[in-house]
């Protein structure tokens, strides 16, 4: 533990910086080095696991919407666009 409590991992997971004393990574020039490549990961995952989140949330909306309708001339045009979401969402975790 180190710095009010946190250890160096979950000090670069929250991105508080840290000092070459305490973990930190320096070049020859004395600049602190990039985090690593898997941060840069994790923060896409985020993303997409946002958008994602986003999309369901939005079709869940569609469906109910769909659902609730009988008849209608938009009928057609909400199905192709439920299914195109779905294919979209769908397409991601791929």
């Amino acid at each position: 533990m180190v710095k009010g409590g946190l250890d160096c991992e979950t000090m670069m997971e929250e991105g508080i910086p840290m000092s070459p004393a305490i973990g930190g990574h320096k070049t020859n020039a004395g600049v602190t080095a990039l985090p690593p490549q898997w941060v840069d990961d994790v923060d896409g995952v985020h993303l997409l696991l946002s958008d994602i989140t986003r999309s369901m949330a939005i079709l869940m909306s569609m469906h109910s919407t769909r659902v609730g309708t009988v008849f209608g001339k938009d009928l057609d045009d909400m199905e192709v666009k439920i299914e195109n979401l779905t294919k979209d969402v769908t397409g991601e975790c791929l």
